[in-house]
């Protein structure tokens, strides 16, 4: 469904003649991050190619316009040989675990870490080397005309979108009518993204254990 019909299918829910599209617009669009924070959806993953520089172990992110929610590997390879896929170290443990880069070690990477929109990586590239990354994105803002990347949620939106409105109505019985509404349908939705994901990432190749995630977040 596209956002006007989104927009359509929750004023129907509402019953209200006072609520602008803007605000409805603004409730929809928040409903779609909240959905995109609970789960790494199969329709947001990103695939993308970079090189590095030698003696350089910054990088800069998000590649290209999409804005990064998670990276999910980082595949190293110098042309001679397989890629090698890089071991993530945790922002919070990587001085603790890893020397400290003024050392001056340089070589083939081997670790990385994120900090905010930087990937640091570390032995320092030596040499030209391909990173692919695989990686998830938030989703794009909805505007009129525009469907949500994400498929098969369309009842999951209007079912959250709906819940917030009425709370923002401070209308808390049907808000909670509306909350329960979108629980279900979230767990749903991301059991059968799960069977999805696994079943295109073995056509793949893959195991899906490999690149997938699941999100710690849990609904209230």
């Amino acid at each position: 469904m596209k956002l006007e019909d989104l927009r359509e299918a929750i004023m129907e829910n509402i019953t209200r003649d006072d609520l602008t599209s803007d605000r409805i617009n603004r409730h929809i669009n928040n409903t779609l991050q909240r959905i995109a924070r609970y789960h790494n959806w199969k329709d947001l993953y990103v695939k993308a190619t970079t090189e590095t520089i030698p003696n350089q172990s910054e990088y800069s992110l998000p590649l290209g316009t999409d804005r990064l929610k998670d990276l999910v590997s980082i595949t190293l390879s110098d042309g001679s040989s397989r890629g090698v896929r890089l071991k993530y170290v945790p922002y919070r443990q990587f001085h603790e675990i890893i020397p400290v880069p003024s050392s001056g070690q340089v070589g083939k990477p081997q670790y990385y870490v994120v900090w905010d929109n930087v990937i640091q990586l570390y032995p320092t590239p030596s040499d030209i080397f391909t990173l692919n990354l695989l990686y998830v994105k938030w989703p794009d803002k909805l505007v009129d005309g525009k469907e949500p990347e994400i498929t098969g949620i369309d009842d999951l939106i209007i079912a959250g979108a709906t819940s917030s409105l009425f709370m923002s109505l401070q209308q808390v019985e049907p808000a909670g009518i509306w909350h329960q509404q979108f629980n279900i349908l979230l767990n749903e939705a991301i059991q059968a993204d799960v069977r999805n994901t696994d079943a295109e990432f073995k056509m793949q190749g893959f195991r899906a254990s490999d690149i997938f995630t699941p999100a710690q977040n849990q609904p209230m």
